[in-house]
């Protein structure tokens, strides 16, 4: 018979946690959890229990999860929420170009609705509202990264907010309305779960509004093509769907790549997206032809013209049918369940419910995913003759948003990453011919703001082939004075 063993007793010693190694949800973490204002010692440092103390002396109840403990947010948080500037679209449709322009800003490219709209909104303040494909497009332009995304998940929302990146989605207002908002927070739970979802809206003043998360998923999901009136409008905007849990996430150019959206749930606000990108782009196709670029601007009104009345059809046919024969199809099948929990005559008829229900479903999936497909190739055809006017358009619009208001550009443009510097003078210089005096002085202040470091300056001059190269090429004949702007005294 073999001795009991005998257990030492053991003394457990307190690890210095390690702040890197831990996940932000952790709940035993005094760092990461807010449970009470912090102390601070007379020099300003926090003050923080000893891991010299025995275990005994610390009160383990303190870590745990509190009802009104909330994680602290991350850096990327903090960062959306100090420098994204707060921006009102005032008494206009503009929601989309507002938080565009919020988000651009955000990223150092000086930006203002009132200028966006000249190539997303050309009708005017209270004509159409943006399509996601032109905010997508326009970002990209002004040169940071954009993607959008449809059929997303909340924890996709809140891992590009907690990552810092700007992140705009689609909502179906409680007042009836179809609206553009930026988040820039994350409030969760001692535990990790999501609490609340933080938003800057263009449309109300003050500070940021935070919605509660089952409320602001309810807003949502499911949007449909509401016109903020009561009515006949309204009850026919709500057959009328545009997308389903929706956002667009912007980034510098240096970050890691956004993933493409997925192809299938792309294809389901693709017609809607289309005819109001098409609509618009009817308005700024004459646009430029009043500029006197006819030949560019007679082929880009062609395709957009071509653009708008495919999607509109597949609209109609693809989307708004073959939606609600999808959702008929799913409720005739939820009946059809019920029906055969009941005797065998109702259980025939659940049957003969179910099949019918299945082919509904199947009819309006195949419709919309059709119509999404055909109004992408009508994309294709307009994005072709639309070539000329886009190379015009990238220059006055890059131009404009910096000299719209040359102060506040001043401070947004040191922002702006080393290589969204380079795609701006890209714009300014080499889009669109020979660079006018404005196109200059715009592309002068993105190289002063360059030239604050002295390795970001010589990173944006060696693009252009040196600072010799640059003044040859782009500023010959330009005067001192405007020179003088990033050209250090030698």
């Amino acid at each position: 018979m073999s001795s009991p063993s005998i257990k030492l007793p053991t003394t457990a010693q307190p690890s210095r946690p390690d702040s890197s190694a831990e996940p932000r949800n952790k709940t035993n973490d005094l760092r990461t959890v807010s449970v009470e204002p912090r102390k601070m010692h007379v020099d300003g440092f926090d003050k923080a229990p000893s891991h010299r103390l025995k275990p005994s002396v610390i009160d383990k109840s303190a870590l745990a999860p509190q009802a009104n403990q909330h994680i602290k947010p991350t850096l990327g948080e903090r960062n959306l929420q100090k420098h994204m500037p707060r921006m009102l679209q005032g008494n206009t449709n503009a929601c989309g170009t507002t938080t565009l322009s919020m988000s651009l800003a955000y990223l150092g490219v000086p930006s203002n609705f009132r200028v966006v709209d000249k190539s997303i909104r050309p009708w005017g303040d209270k004509a159409l509202g943006s399509s996601p494909d032109d905010i997508v497009a326009y970002a990209r332009r002004a040169g940071v990264q954009a993607q959008m995304y449809n059929d997303a998940s909340i924890y996709d929302l809140a891992k590009h907010v907690e990552a810092g990146r700007a992140v705009t989605v689609l909502i179906n207002t409680p007042g009836g309305c179809t609206h553009y908002v930026n988040v820039v927070g994350i409030e969760r739970h001692a535990h990790g779960g999501l609490a609340k979802i933080k938003t800057r809206d263009p449309l109300k003043r003050g500070g940021d509004f935070s919605y509660d998360i089952k409320n602001f998923d309810q807003m949502w999901k499911d949007t449909k093509v509401l016109p903020g009136m009561d009515g006949i409008a309204h009850t026919v905007g709500s057959c009328l769907p545009l997308s389903n849990r929706f956002l667009m996430v912007m980034d510098k150019p240096e970050a890691r790549r956004l993933p493409p959206g997925a192809t299938l749930s792309h294809l389901k606000m693709s017609a809607a997206n289309g005819t109001l990108s098409g609509a618009n782009g009817i308005g700024h196709s004459l646009t430029t032809i009043g500029k006197g670029h006819v030949i560019a601007g007679s082929m880009s009104l062609a395709g957009n013209s071509f653009k708008t009345a495919a999607s509109g059809a597949n609209y109609l046919v693809g989307t708004a049918i073959g939606s609600n024969m999808e959702k008929g199809g799913d409720a005739a099948m939820a009946t059809g369940l019920d029906m055969l929990e009941g005797n065998l005559l109702e259980q025939g008829g659940g049957w003969l419910v179910l099949v019918t229900g299945s082919a509904m479903k199947s009819v309006g999936w195949a419709s919309n995913k059709a119509g999404g497909a055909i109004s992408e190739g009508a994309e294709v055809v307009a994005s072709g003759a639309d070539l000329g006017s886009n190379a015009i358009r990238t220059r006055d619009e890059t131009r404009d948003r910096i000299l719209n208001n040359p102060v506040w550009s001043k401070d947004i443009l040191p922002r702006a990453s080393t290589q969204t510097k380079i795609n701006m003078l890209e714009n300014l210089l080499r889009s669109g011919g020979k660079p006018s005096r404005q196109d200059q002085q715009a592309a002068a202040m993105v190289l002063a703001a360059a030239s604050k470091d002295d390795r970001e300056y010589a990173r944006v001059v060696g693009h252009f082939g040196g600072e010799r190269a640059l003044l040859n090429n782009f500023f010959r004949g330009a005067p001192s004075w405007l020179t003088d702007l990033f050209l250090k005294p030698r």
